[in-house]
């Protein structure tokens, strides 16, 4: 399921979309009920935490596009300008999942852009790391 959180600390203001689907079945998102208010933290000099979650808005069950999509209108109307992240990871074992191959191209062509490729020490997955600078 995909989610939107600040990174830590009190000044990059970056919002870091995760949760991106593995698996080629995995095509739609559930819906969602508004979480509260939105939080501005992020915003104020206070301490961010990555656990809780930026995009507090309803959404229906959609497709991991449309998600995206509302993920995206989401943080440019409450926080434009700044860096969206997203990190994507293929397995480097055995297993079948790659986030990347099903991934990628839809953050490409919303205009993400690689900026950095590397095996984690935590996992030994390949992660690559997609920026999209939002216009103010």
């Amino acid at each position: 399921m995909l989610r939107v959180s600040c990174h830590g600390g009190l000044c990059c203001g970056i919002k870091h979309i995760f949760g991106f689907p593995a698996y080629p079945h995995q095509k739609t998102e559930p819906e969602l009920e508004a979480n509260g208010e939105f939080d501005d933290e992020d915003m104020c000099g206070e301490e961010v935490r990555s656990d809780l979650s930026f995009f507090t808005a309803a959404a229906p069950s959609e497709t991991v596009d449309q998600r995206l999509d509302r993920i995206l209108s989401y943080i440019k109307a409450e926080r434009p300008g700044g860096i969206v992240e997203a990190v994507l990871a293929r397995s480097t074992d055995d297993c079948p999942w790659d986030q990347i191959k099903l991934n990628e191209p839809r953050l490409l062509s919303r205009g993400f852009r690689v900026v950095n490729e590397v095996i984690n020490s935590n996992s030994d997955n390949l992660c690559r790391v997609y920026h999209l600078n939002c216009e103010a």
